[in-house]
């Protein structure tokens, strides 16, 4: 970490730890990073959410799109007595990570912490953004028309075949046999790149997601 940086980041968690009783418990590492969570990791707002469906209808030509989503599975050696629920192999456990990301590649929301072999579909319906959107909590833009039409349109996250089918949330044609169909999947996609390459970028900045992590459940989460 250069001095700069150190700098950057004592400036935006002092005011969080400065003048705590002696007698207090040590605040860990990662819950003096976590301060920095708000801003800059902030959930969308709807005007943010607008800008985003911006983005992805001039750089990809996907009207109504307001995020990519993957899921990610993350290898994390096994502990000592681990049970079933966990243990995706003797070796190693499986951490899940879901994120969406915006038209240029960035996060916007990102949720660690479901273990075990799960799908997709599974990890989405028990995740904190499906809650919220099922509970109109989210801050998604009413629906609107798509250019040249009438009928108003909800916006939607863009995910892979293993995503279900919601009213905000779509996956490819599972037959796309006509060329219609095959044509959406290709645009679509395109689209769920973003979120991909999002990936790529935080793996070859943190090169120890690239293998095993040597930590425990918890802490893996943290990391």
């Amino acid at each position: 970490m250069s001095k700069k940086t150190f700098h950057f980041i004592l400036e935006k968690i002092e005011p969080i730890i400065s003048k705590l009783p002696a007698d207090k418990p040590c605040i860990c590492p990662e819950e003096r990073l976590m301060a920095l969570n708000k801003e800059f990791i902030p959930f969308p707002s709807t005007a943010a959410f607008e800008k985003i469906e911006m983005d992805f209808s001039e750089k990809w030509k996907f009207p109504n799109c307001i995020g990519a989503i993957t899921c990610r599975r993350i290898r994390i050696k096994t502990p000592a007595k681990s049970g079933t629920q966990r243990s995706s192999c003797k070796k190693y456990v499986s951490l899940h990570l879901q994120a969406v990301a915006d038209a240029g590649c960035k996060f916007t929301t990102v949720e660690v912490g479901e273990y075990g072999s799960r799908s997709a579909s599974g990890l989405f319906n028990t995740s904190t953004l499906y809650q919220l959107i099922r509970l109109n909590r989210l801050n998604i833009p009413p629906p609107k028309p798509l250019s040249g039409t009438s009928h108003n349109v909800p916006h939607v996250f863009v995910g892979d075949a293993g995503y279900p089918l919601k009213r905000n949330l779509l996956r490819p044609y599972t037959d796309n046999e006509d060329a219609e169909k095959t044509y959406f999947n290709e645009q679509l996609s395109i689209v769920r790149r973003c979120v991909e390459c999002a990936l790529g970028l935080l793996v070859a900045k943190w090169r120890c997601l690239k293998t095993e992590l040597q930590a425990t459940p918890g802490y893996a989460a943290s990391i």
